[in-house]
């Protein structure tokens, strides 16, 4: 059983009478504290006695923990998983890492995962929880319109970068005209351009772009053109 558990120690026969060392009433619950033999002494009406034993067992409940080395990406492709605080243990979902039973699996899940943690000592149970995550910075993945409408309706008023991640570093991003002038330029990838210039509006017209940027996957280069439309 576990610690702070209660229990029901019951015995039968044809005694008139049963009484339970350490001061247990027959047929009664009561919460031991740790484990323990428990002796009940039968006696009948003609005063003869019996007697047995029953050996308790009270397990400390489990507190469990779960943790991980690295999230999935271009520099981890694995992630250790590290669970502590029971005996014996087991990881859900059941598939995506080296075995499922053991504190310490290697975990290679192909999407974002929330790892359950089970662990018992014993008939006692404890869960906890974490999450990998699973980043892909693939260049596929970085967007760039080939259009934009800055008119203020509040739709394509502007240019950016359009990606599912901002693990980037040395980023750059930049906008030119026709006769290779700058006219917008940024190393943050939230930002875009609103199609002004010099505090103007810009012509309509073709502008071509230049990406830079670094990930854990490697270096990006990125050029292309895109049409300013008013």
């Amino acid at each position: 059983m576990c610690e702070g558990e209660s229990i029901l120690l019951t015995a039968t026969g044809s005694a008139t009478n049963y009484t339970w060392s350490g001061g247990i009433t027959n047929g009664v619950s009561f919460t031991p504290s740790t484990t323990n033999t428990y002796t009940v002494t039968a006696t009948g009406a003609n005063s003869c006695t019996a007697s047995q034993t029953i050996n308790v067992v009270v397990s400390p409940p489990p507190m469990v923990s779960a943790t991980k080395d690295y999230d999935i990406n271009c520099s981890h492709t694995s992630c250790q998983l590290h669970g502590a605080g029971a005996m014996q243990y087991q990881w859900l979902p059941t598939t995506g890492h080296t075995n499922a039973n053991i504190a310490n699996p290697i975990a290679t899940p192909s999407l974002t995962t929330n790892y359950m943690l089970v662990g018992n000592n014993g008939n006692c149970f404890d869960t906890a929880y974490v999450e990998v995550k699973v980043e892909d910075l693939a260049l596929a993945n970085i967007y760039i319109p080939n259009a934009f409408t800055p008119n203020q309706d509040g739709l394509n008023d502007y240019i950016k970068v359009i990606s599912n991640s901002t693990n980037f570093s040395n980023f750059y991003f930049a906008i030119y005209n026709r006769w290779g002038q700058r006219v917008f330029e940024t190393d943050n990838i939230a930002l875009g351009w609103e199609g002004h210039l010099y505090g103007k509006d810009a012509p309509s017209g073709t502008y071509y772009y230049f990406l830079r940027a670094e990930t854990p996957c490697g270096k990006i280069f990125k050029k292309g053109d895109i049409i300013l439309l008013r």
